[in-house]
């Protein structure tokens, strides 16, 4: 079993570098730049003998399995390995095993990177030990120094983490509010080539007793971004009362009647896979200065107030 333990192990290997290449196509047809390539060959080579001597050591020297060390460190594996591809999904296109920078790119705040600065690092020493300690195998490799070298060839003012742009900004635009504005804002900034952040408190979608009739030319400027809820069509608007109506066609084009939440949800949706990054946050304070903005925690070149009518924002800034 714990041969196929490490074979599993070793096919995983392979499945990750088959994705690591497509997102690296990825990344550099977006401007990415690789650093620390040089000692990759040396890293891919110490996480192939890693696999190896936990073969070649429990063949040659006899090691026996110790249950209770065995089965324990079997279940810090299986959690590792959780936590990883955790990472993965977490950074879809942006994860990698090079150190690639995207320039543009954002600083990703959901999931477990709220928590810890380099989680992918943690869940290696994690399974890598773990695995050695599922059979009784001594731990006498260290792998990470050397990982941690590859790092250290990179920009200095983008070191904190691969595929950010950071030191000065955490992104280019903060958007307060995540609503159907906000959002807008977000995509139409993102097709600018903007490194985007949206500071919203609530869940989406956000159900409102309004903006549920798109008229024709509203509805033209939501199919450009890519924005196109489902709803029903209508040809004009018509107002009644007792005894009187007035009605006015539209000319040339339809309008959409369109349910709240199911339009704010589709902004969102858009506005995630053009790479809009998201924190869940209040903005309830500015603080501003001759190079740019911060709030929520976040500091920006440009800060766009979609808060709504009772604009902490404009509060803020005195408006």
């Amino acid at each position: 079993m714990y041969y196929l333990l490490i074979l599993a192990v070793g096919v995983e290997r392979v499945v990750e570098l088959i994705i690591a290449k497509r997102n690296a196509r990825w990344a550099f047809a977006h401007g990415g730049k690789a650093f620390g390539h040089g000692r990759y060959p040396a890293m891919v080579a110490l996480h192939t003998a890693l696999l190896i001597g936990c073969v070649v050591e429990v063949w040659a020297l006899h090691r026996p399995f110790v249950p209770w060390l065995g089965w324990s460190m079997l279940a810090v594996v299986a959690l590792s390995q959780g936590l990883r591809w955790w990472c993965v999904t977490t950074l879809g296109r942006r994860w990698n095993t090079l150190a690639i920078v995207l320039p543009q790119a954002p600083l990703v705040r959901r999931d477990p990177y709220r928590w810890l600065h380099h989680p992918t690092m943690s869940q290696w020493w994690l399974k890598g030990s773990r695995c050695r300690g599922a059979h009784g195998v001594a731990d006498r490799s260290r792998f990470h120094p050397g990982q941690r070298g590859a790092a250290e060839d990179t920009d200095p003012s983008r070191e904190r983490c691969a595929g950010l742009h950071m030191m000065t900004y955490d992104t280019e635009l903060l958007i307060a509010g995540g609503g159907p504005g906000g959002l807008a804002t977000a995509l139409y900034a993102r097709r600018q080539g903007l490194s985007v952040i949206v500071a919203e408190p609530r869940e989406t979608p956000i159900d409102k007793a309004c903006g549920e009739g798109l008229m024709p030319g509203g509805l033209a400027e939501l199919t450009s971004p890519g924005v196109d809820p489902v709803g029903m069509p209508f040809r004009g608007i018509a107002y009644l009362s007792e005894h009187r109506r007035a009605e006015a066609p539209f000319r040339d084009r339809l309008g959409r009647g369109v349910r709240r939440t199911t339009l704010h949800a589709a902004f969102a949706a858009r506005a995630k896979e053009q790479d809009t990054e998201w924190i869940r946050a209040r903005v309830k304070s500015v603080h501003q200065d001759a190079y740019g903005v911060t709030a929520a925690g976040v500091r920006a070149k440009w800060l766009v107030a979609a808060d709504g009518l009772h604009s902490a924002v404009r509060r803020a800034v005195v408006v």
